[in-house]
């Protein structure tokens, strides 16, 4: 009885386990759900789902915060996708893109979190289109006519002294960023000040600011514990009526609304946050050269900073490596386009994290559109269009530096297009070209391959495998098992292939194992008494090694959906994920994954279609509806689904290809004749003609004048023809 009761829940846990689904964001933008056998479920495109962007995150958030965040507010978990979270423009917070799979779920979780407290930040949730990989992201959706105003809160300085200026480094350390009066200290070591104030200085001291001014001695000393203290007066004003000024010289200069007027205050930081939204971007920047050129009364101008946002303005995140790479293209960008107000491109690069911005702003949306396809063009770097698993391994690695040492060219695998991408001068990458064509073929003169029995699988998984791993390295020997015939395949030149025939010779020297009299206990693959077996939901049980090898051997996407292979192959139940994610690691769960869709793209090429785009990886569904456009969300460029050309609004799509040849163009034009009664040919040339107003009288541009009633030529006495039979040159109603 307790026997079947183990056996009930052991088949009630492999059902559960049959049925696990995995969801995972492919090409960083498409959100897959897989099922057993990693087998593809659901594609949810980027076109039908929607982006999140939270700015004003704390600058310690971690994803998994965040997504606990967002689940607390009631939204569930496997309806979103934490995309990016990053370092905002001014690095002192963070931002998130988040993904969500239904578009409602989206526009709810904008409206009823945004402007909420997160610890000590109040945040900004805002709808934006989704961008991916080497696509320019465009920071001002939504936000190019929020004029923004950050000022420091009133705030005292103090100087504390103390016997040694050993204790003075000590208490400087401990000091900064703790909390005195409520606010968090800034703490430096005094410094000697320029000029005639020198006299002044007291090398064992500290400076603390961000002090409250409403904060007492008593509360100081107990703060810094010091020998005694000096105060400086530091920022004095009173912020209502710094506010109150603010709001009625934007509501005069920029026709600000009242509502749309919001102060952010933070008193543990001591800042404030003004960010007004008016209706237009031109009246924001009225106020905001207002503001820049205006001495305030009521707010010094070095108290104070201001920011606007272009009206279009896209950035880029690369890496450190590839901007040096191209850092003479960017720089020659940077010095031709200056700092036009019409469009320009900023690069900065931050040390932590490591990363290089690529920014376009401007004012004029053509020059914009014009100057970021020019860096997005330049972002994709040139495609050599090779691949081989040695450039995902070690020794790719080290190739790549050298390419990089020796020629300034940063080449980056592409493991989706399976393509590398090389990043510098056009000479550099020229270089980088020779050489990776040389290593090509130096691979593939070191590359061997031998089919083998089916009998020697089980020999080659349980020892031969780890023989010639031991010889030659584990990233150099494949054993191919996914489909017949099954091969073994070693790279290493003549070294290699003498290991693998004198492994090969060995193996059918030995003696053949007598066939198990239950072949349904035998394991599916090497067809020997189960070493460290293991049993699947369909009741075959399969080696340890032997099923390990089976997943891993499915990392190229082709044989998914992963099956069992027993009872001679017509088994075909689909392998659980739990069983899969167990044997394999998750880096190669996730490449078979990226592989496994790829491949289910190339055969459905009816159901979904890449962008148009070179290099962009946003797919969308083909539509059978005629003439759907679509707009990609990462790279903007507009596509017909259906026929997969460029808009054609007013045309069918068959009339569109037909648009393209000559004979389609005047296949076109006939129907367009037979339906407009307006419309005739020259007797003389047979051209047509179409008559929109006028007098009956039509001038040929082959010469000759056409009654356009009876459509008959006279070259002269046109008028006396039209008078005498037609009643004169105009129709009746005329």
């Amino acid at each position: 009885m307790l026997h079947l009761s183990r056996v009930t829940r052991w088949k009630m846990e492999a059902e559960q386990a049959a049925a696990k689904t995995m969801d995972r964001m492919i090409f960083d933008n498409t959100k897959v759900v897989f099922g057993a056998g990693c087998e593809i479920k659901e594609v949810t495109t980027a076109l039908e789902s929607c982006r999140v962007l939270i700015s004003n995150l704390p600058a310690r958030t971690t994803k998994g915060e965040l997504e606990a965040f967002l689940t607390s507010a009631g939204f569930n978990r496997d309806a979103f996708h934490i995309l990016i979270l990053r370092k905002s423009m001014d690095r002192e917070t963070q931002e998130a893109s988040v993904i969500f799979n239904d578009a409602r779920h989206a526009e709810t979780v904008v409206e009823v979190l945004d402007k909420q407290k997160y610890f000590d930040e109040v945040l900004k949730f805002e709808l934006a289109p989704i961008v991916t990989h080497n696509q320019m992201d465009d920071w001002t959706y939504n936000r190019s006519s929020y004029l923004e105003v950050f000022f420091l809160a009133p705030s005292m300085r103090v100087q504390a002294i103390y016997p040694s200026v050993e204790v003075a480094i000590e208490k400087a350390k401990a000091l900064n960023g703790a909390y005195c009066g409520g606010r968090i200290a800034h703490v430096t070591l005094a410094r000697r000040p320029e000029g005639n104030e020198s006299w002044t200085f007291i090398k064992n001291s500290i400076i603390i600011s961000n002090i409250a001014t409403t904060t007492s001695d008593p509360e100081i000393l107990r703060f810094a514990n010091p020998f005694s203290i000096r105060t400086f007066a530091h920022r004095r004003y009173y912020v209502p009526a710094v506010l109150q000024g603010l709001k009625e010289h934007m509501q005069t200069i920029g026709d600000l609304k009242p509502d749309d007027f919001d102060v952010i205050k933070n008193y543990q930081k001591g800042t404030i946050l003004v960010r007004a939204r008016f209706d237009a971007w031109e009246k924001a920047d009225k106020v905001y050269q207002w503001l820049q050129d205006t001495e305030l009364d009521f707010l010094a101008p070095t108290h104070a900073r201001f920011f606007l946002a272009f009206p279009h303005q896209y950035t880029l995140h690369i890496p450190p490596e590839h901007y040096d790479a191209q850092k003479e293209i960017y720089d020659g960008l940077e010095s031709q386009y200056g700092r036009e107000r019409t469009a320009h491109i900023v690069a900065t690069r931050y040390m932590y994290p490591p990363v290089c911005l690529i920014q376009v702003v401007g004012i004029d949306k053509k020059a914009v559109g014009a100057l970021k396809l020019k860096v997005e063009k330049i972002a994709r770097g040139e495609v050599v269009e090779v691949w081989d698993r040695f450039f995902v391994n070690w020794q790719g690695v080290a190739f790549f530096g050298r390419l990089l040492r020796q020629f300034g060219a940063y080449v980056r695998p592409d493991r989706t297009r399976q393509v590398l991408r090389v990043y510098g001068s056009e000479a550099a990458v020229n270089r980088a070209r020779r050489e990776i064509k040389e290593q090509m073929k130096t691979l593939a003169a070191l590359d061997f391959q031998v089919n083998i029995e089916d009998h020697l699988v089980g020999f080659f998984i349980h020892r031969g495998m780890k023989i010639l791993g031991d010889t030659l390295g584990e990233d150099n020997v494949w054993l191919h098992t996914t489909s017949k015939p099954y091969f073994v395949s070693v790279r290493g030149g003549h070294d290699a292939e003498h290991a693998l025939r004198n492994l090969l010779g060995e193996a059918r020297k030995r003696p053949l194992r007598p066939p198990m009299l239950n072949r349904s206990q035998s394991c599916p693959l090497c067809f020997e008494e189960p070493a460290e077996s293991f049993p699947l939901v369909c009741q075959h049980v399969y080696c340890t090694g032997c099923l390990k090898h089976t997943l891993n051997s499915a990392i190229d996407g082709r044989s998914i959906p992963i099956r069992c292979i027993g009872d001679g192959g017509r088994c075909q139940t689909p392998i659980p994920l739990p069983v899969i994610e167990r044997f394999i690691s998750p880096a190669l769960l996730t490449q078979t994954f990226e592989n496994s869709f790829r491949v289910y793209l190339e055969q459905r090429p009816n159901e979904f279609r890449f962008c148009s785009t070179p290099d962009c990886t946003q797919i969308y569904r083909v539509s059978k509806e005629d003439s759907v456009v679509i707009q990609c969300p990462a790279c903007l460029v507009e596509t017909c689904s259906h026929c997969h050309r460029s808009p054609h609004r007013g045309l069918t799509c068959e009339e569109n290809a037909l648009v393209g040849s000559k004979s389609g163009q005047e296949l076109l034009l006939e129907r367009w004749a037979k339906g407009n009664s307006n419309v005739k040919r020259c007797p003389d040339c047979g051209v047509l003609i179409e008559k929109v107003d006028g007098c009956n009288h039509i001038h040929c541009r082959c010469g000759g004048h056409v009654c356009w009633i009876c459509v008959k030529t006279f070259n002269d006495g046109i008028y006396d023809h039209l008078n005498a039979v037609h009643g004169g040159a105009y129709d009746a109603d005329h």
